[in-house]
């Protein structure tokens, strides 16, 4: 009994997660609410591992593995914008009034969660030389070529500059988005800190705060939104059926071609 109540709880969690992860956070209360059986149909199946069991308790590590037609068909049937392409990894660069690779805002970027989210965030490698490049770094005026250094020591093709700034009751971050050609600002984000909050605390809480924004950043970019839709006609040279098969195929695996007339 304990063992069917954790994986159908695991279940609902598992899908949370994927709403999450696929589509922006002002999109996360317009999508349809489903109950245990709608759930279980976009499942194509699940794995238990480490499982441990006693006479009234069951603990295990489950993965859910989701029907991706059956998902894409529920966001595209809700006109929920949605992307289910991984991001390029994106250079966090952790600032104070200046670069700081050994503050607290540096260490909390460290942590393992943010190099499997959505939109993969590496942090720079700190040795010497990199400390130098970056030394003289100016949130306000940095541009692309003063980041590119370290960008392409771990390849990444863009970078945010992340700066904190805290005060008495919150932090501050401020956030800018630099890349070839690529210089935007995104809004600032204010991050209450509890009383008492230990630094690791306030500042972790601010790091997720702004991993989620520069996740909301590209999504919004990368989604694709179906409830705009519009018709286009093609003129398309056929020599053989062959040649017929080939572009039926190709405008099958399109994610934007909703239907072909």
């Amino acid at each position: 009994e304990a063992q069917t109540i954790a994986i159908n709880k695991g279940r609902r969690q598992a899908w949370v997660t994927l709403i999450h992860r696929l589509t922006p956070s002002q999109d996360w209360a317009k999508v349809p609410a489903l109950d245990d059986v709608g759930i279980q149909r976009l499942i194509r199946t699940y794995g238990i591992a480490n499982e441990r069991r006693s006479t009234t308790r069951y603990v295990a590590e489950v993965t859910y593995v989701f029907n991706a037609d059956a998902v894409r068909r529920f966001f595209r049937g809700a006109n929920i914008a949605y992307t289910d392409v991984q991001a390029r990894p994106i250079l966090v660069l952790p600032m104070g009034q200046a670069y700081a690779p050994r503050s607290p805002w540096a260490a909390a970027w460290n942590d393992p969660k943010f190099a499997q989210a959505a939109v993969p965030i590496v942090t720079p490698s700190g040795d010497a030389a990199e400390g130098v490049t970056l030394s003289t770094l100016q949130f306000a005026s940095a541009g692309w070529s003063d980041v590119e250094p370290t960008a392409t020591r771990t390849h990444t093709a863009q970078a945010v500059l992340a700066q904190a700034l805290p005060a008495r009751d919150r932090i501050t971050v401020k956030l800018r988005i630099l890349g070839p050609n690529l210089s935007q600002a995104l809004p600032d984000i204010n991050v209450p800190i509890a009383a008492g909050a230990p630094p690791a605390t306030a500042f972790g809480d601010a790091a997720d705060a702004a991993a989620d924004a520069i996740s909301n950043a590209w999504k919004s970019r990368s989604a694709v939104d179906f409830s705009a839709r519009a018709k286009l006609a093609v003129d398309v040279k056929i020599s053989s059926i062959a040649d017929w098969g080939e572009v039926q195929w190709k405008m099958s695996v399109i994610p934007t071609i909703l239907d072909v007339t």
